[in-house]
């Protein structure tokens, strides 16, 4: 079976939301003890943690190359976009909360580099489902013979 364009694109989205979890996501500074301290998706809760889950989800189902499973690729891929997403904002109502205190919340690259690899992932699985979807093509029909004589 050929890699198509889509796979690929897929396979190299999901390895960057796996990738990118486990880089830096946060990094709190200011406070009185241990810091600063830098927490990466795995170290930060459920956002990096999904994430990671999503993101092998969907590698695995966009790489097969079926429709119905790179369907389900892209389904994966919204959902680690989305969980990293709240993840992000989360951060941001944190950091808000902190304001005028000295302590300052820092969102890092690895949320950076989730959400990219979560949007690629989604256009791979696109491509994917369509370039599966020319491979199904119906097969060329045998031309019809001529009737036997009477």
């Amino acid at each position: 079976m050929k890699f198509g364009i889509g796979r690929i694109v897929g396979i190299v989205g999901g390895l960057l939301v796996i990738i990118g979890a486990v880089l830096p996501w946060v990094t709190i500074s200011g406070c009185t003890t241990l810091c600063p301290v830098t927490f990466s998706g795995v170290g930060a809760g459920f956002g990096g943690i999904g994430a990671i889950i999503f993101g092998v989800l969907g590698l695995i189902f966009v790489a097969v190359g079926k429709r119905i499973l790179a369907i389900l690729g892209m389904v994966w891929g919204i959902l680690a976009l989305l969980l990293t997403g709240l993840a992000f904002v989360g951060f941001a109502a944190i950091g808000a909360l902190y304001t005028g205190t000295g302590v300052t919340i820092t969102t890092d690259y690895g949320v950076y580099v989730t959400l990219v690899g979560s949007l690629i992932l989604i256009v791979g699985s696109i491509l994917a489902f369509v370039e599966a979807g020319k491979a199904r093509a119906a097969p060329p029909q045998m031309p019809m013979s001529s009737p036997p004589p009477q």
